[in-house]
């Protein structure tokens, strides 16, 4: 998405999610804009083939069709925009897409609007009986959890390989500039920051201006007993999943 896109649609500004095929190759790029055409010469900048669009989806919500679509295809993204996919896989996803957004998306919000609803509700003392399917998806949910947690664990090694890997390089590089065809460590200016201690040092009356926030953390530590007292509880409603242990 170029920056002039940036601006998402939610309902009232109609925008597009998006395919462009590089050429004839199986290489599509997926996203959202409110120009097609504008966003094809952005793309096109910085690619040797001709982009083509393959297919578009007039919509409201073109930033939820683009999650969606991402999301449908994370695992065959290629290193940058692009994916790696058929025609018939692009088609498929830009397909299933429609669906969600005609049918799916609006389901989804009432759902999770009723529950919002249902999670600020005093709760009663009745316990429900369950129901075949109500287990099939209790079961699903149970096997996705513990799914989610093996793919951290996998991450978690990922990301510490990651970091061996890439302090190796760093100190093969040392002080120089950057090793040939392997990587650059190279000396540059950082992100711009605001610094309010400078400003303090420069300015002290123009910073205390700006410093009457009210210190939490000094007061639960200078005033533990008064920190205690106002203190509140509000009643909520947990969810947990009955597992065995």
């Amino acid at each position: 998405m170029d920056a002039s896109d940036a601006t998402p649609a939610y309902g009232w500004l109609m925008g597009y999610v998006y395919a462009f095929r590089n050429g004839g190759q199986n290489e599509f790029k997926f996203g959202r804009t409110t120009n097609l055409e504008r966003r094809r010469r952005t793309l096109q900048t910085g690619s040797p083939r001709p982009l083509i669009l393959f297919d578009h989806i007039e919509t409201g919500e073109a930033k939820d069709g683009e999650d969606f679509i991402l999301r449908r295809l994370a695992t065959q993204r290629l290193i940058g925009e692009f994916f790696a996919v058929t025609a018939d896989e692009a088609s498929a996803a830009m397909d299933a897409c429609r669906i969600f957004l005609e049918r799916d998306l609006l389901i989804l919000r009432k759902e999770r609007e009723r529950v919002a609803e249902l999670g600020a509700v005093e709760s009663g003392s009745e316990i429900l009986p369950s129901s075949e399917d109500l287990l099939d998806k209790y079961r699903a949910l149970l096997l996705l959890r513990a799914r989610k947690k093996l793919l951290r664990i996998d991450i978690d090694r990922i990301e510490a390989d990651e970091q061996r890997l890439e302090m190796a390089i760093k100190l093969a590089i040392g002080t120089a500039k950057g090793i040939e065809g392997i990587a650059t460590w190279e000396t540059g200016e950082s992100r711009r920051m605001f610094n309010a201690e400078s400003l303090k040092a420069a300015n002290p009356e123009l910073y205390e201006l700006f410093s009457t926030k009210f210190d939490q953390a000094r007061f639960r530590m200078e005033h533990p007993d008064d920190y205690g007292s106002y203190q509140e509880t509000r009643r909520v409603r947990n969810f947990n999943l009955i597992e065995d242990s």
